[in-house]
């Protein structure tokens, strides 16, 4: 299932990790680490499957939008839940 968030509101890290932990997400305008990985974000698509809905073209209109300012994530906890941490997937851009 797909869900288009037409409000982008910022969110950290943590709250995105919280709030769609097993989906995936299509982030916009991510404030990145000189590392790179986003420590705020504003999540634009959530989806059970990396680019679900890629017919409709909303990854192609949210790239153009935004250019090289998205990012796009799998929230998954790692096994065991090792200290809270994340295991992120990103596919480059």
């Amino acid at each position: 299932m797909i869900q288009i968030l037409e409000s982008h509101r910022r969110m950290t890290y943590i709250e995105i990790a919280k709030e769609f932990e097993g989906k995936w997400v299509f982030l916009v305008e991510p404030d990145e680490t000189e590392y790179g990985f986003f420590y705020t974000a504003q999540p634009a698509v959530i989806a059970d499957s990396p680019f679900e809905g890629e017919e409709t073209g909303i990854y192609d209109d949210l790239k153009e939008k935004y250019g090289s300012r998205t990012y796009d994530w799998t929230v998954r906890p790692v096994e065991g839940r090792v200290s809270g941490f994340f295991e992120v997937a990103r596919n480059a851009n």
